[in-house]
């Protein structure tokens, strides 16, 4: 699909970033996905134990995928 002009980023589809974002967008998105699924802010709401051990997966994947893209960005050592 790279021939196309379309360039394939799991990680960011999991970000919900362009890939052709900038680094620092791509930590705005990431810093704001943190914020919104942190597993802490949802007990403060008093969620149910269920929602926040899905948020806490999420919150994994999200930080994953964020990892993936610095490392492939070269922003820290693999």
């Amino acid at each position: 699909a790279a021939a196309l002009g379309v360039v394939e980023c799991e990680a960011c589809t999991i970000l919900g970033v362009d890939p052709l974002a900038t680094d620092e967008q791509i930590r705005e998105v990431w810093l704001a996905l943190v914020r919104a699924n942190h597993p802490d802010r949802l007990t403060a709401q008093g969620l149910p134990e269920e929602a926040i051990a899905m948020a806490t997966r999420k919150l994994a994947v999200i930080n994953d995928a964020y990892d993936r893209l610095r490392r492939e960005r070269g922003l820290v050592a693999a």
